[in-house]
């Protein structure tokens, strides 16, 4: 519940924390990260149904004092949409333990003979772009793909696709890894690959970076700025372009032109833990310094302030973890 023993709150995610903040007359300084929300950055793949989503977000954003964004594209895409001045959005990407995810002492080495080990880490689902790795690794030869994910919704769709496309034991369905057993993985494979349609900033790419792994991934959401010049970009769905980005980062690594170091380096700056939080607590303290009164205590935002609040003690029981449902969602932005 907000209260005035706080000086900053800062919600992630759309949710009941978020609208409860939105709508406080407390002095705390308030900060959200709408955390790459699909309604928000894809509106023409998810349709009508979550229009409700985003007058909640547009509310949640015009309220807050400071709106944090992973990525830059993502913050740009985010002003699309969002009654927000450009000057209260901040890019601070999430942070990644560096003291779990690193290089190996030995980076293996990919020799003449041997074949070289990819490795994807997400989830069995449309969104990925599995299907087209898939189709991607039948046109590369002396190649194997190491499959890491939780969500399993498509294995047996894409264990019958690599049988089809005769790929045999190049592909191994590993499914659900510990923390600790994905960065030994890291430091035993010699790439990384991401084809997936849609992302924010994939903190997979962030892991495989820390561990030294040139990247191949989709061109999509922040993914481009994460990747830098540690890799390489392809478009979605486009199978031979990802094959070619494949074949071309192989024949780097077997002429030993990947400067593993170098990449581990880039990604400590980029996506270290210490440069996040530090990032965030500049943005708190900046706040604090600027001593201005919340816009969300202005007196014309107080029957509205009131009647959401009320709404929320209606609805909370059908508040879902991941954020509203869409059938409550009315019944709040309505009275913004």
């Amino acid at each position: 519940m907000p209260s005035e023993r706080y000086q900053v709150v800062h919600v992630h995610h759309l949710g009941r924390a978020a609208l409860w903040m939105a709508t406080a007359a407390t002095g705390a300084r308030f900060v959200y990260t709408p955390h790459h929300d699909p309604a928000l950055l894809d509106p023409a793949r998810h349709g009508d149904r979550l229009r409700a989503r985003i007058r909640a977000t547009q509310m949640i954003a015009a309220r807050a004092d400071a709106v944090v964004t992973l990525s830059a594209i993502e913050r740009e895409t985010l002003r699309l949409h969002l009654d927000c001045s450009p000057a209260k959005m901040h890019v601070i990407p999430n942070g990644i333990p560096a003291q779990i995810f690193f290089p190996a002492d030995q980076h293996p080495v990919l020799g003449p003979t041997r074949r070289a080990r990819l490795l994807y880490v997400g989830q069995l689902i449309e969104l990925k772009g599995v299907d087209v790795l898939l189709r991607a690794l039948a046109q590369v030869e002396d190649v194997e793909l190491l499959l890491v994910y939780q969500d399993a919704t498509l294995e047996a769709t894409f264990r019958a696709l690599a049988a089809d496309l005769n790929l045999g034991d190049r592909v191994q369905f590993l499914g659900i890894r510990s923390a600790a057993q994905l960065a030994d993985l890291y430091r035993q494979v010699d790439l990384f690959v991401l084809p997936s349609r849609s992302e924010a900033l994939p903190s997979v790419i962030s892991e495989a970076m820390l561990s030294g792994l040139p990247v191949v991934a989709s061109a999509v959401g922040g993914i481009p700025e994460q990747v830098g010049e540690y890799g390489r970009l392809v478009p979605t769905d486009d199978v031979d372009r990802l094959a070619t980005a494949l074949r071309s980062t192989i024949l780097e690594l077997r002429a030993n032109r990947i400067d593993h170091a170098a990449i581990h380096a880039a990604a400590v700056q980029r996506f270290g833990v210490a440069t996040m939080v530090e990032r965030h607590l500049q943005l708190y303290r900046g706040l604090l310094a600027a001593g201005e009164t919340p816009a969300r205590r202005r007196i014309r935002y107080g029957p509205a302030n009131a009647a959401a609040r009320l709404a929320l003690r209606t609805v909370g029981d059908r508040l879902t973890g991941r954020g509203l449902l869409e059938r409550d969602l009315p019944r709040l932005v309505g009275m913004s």
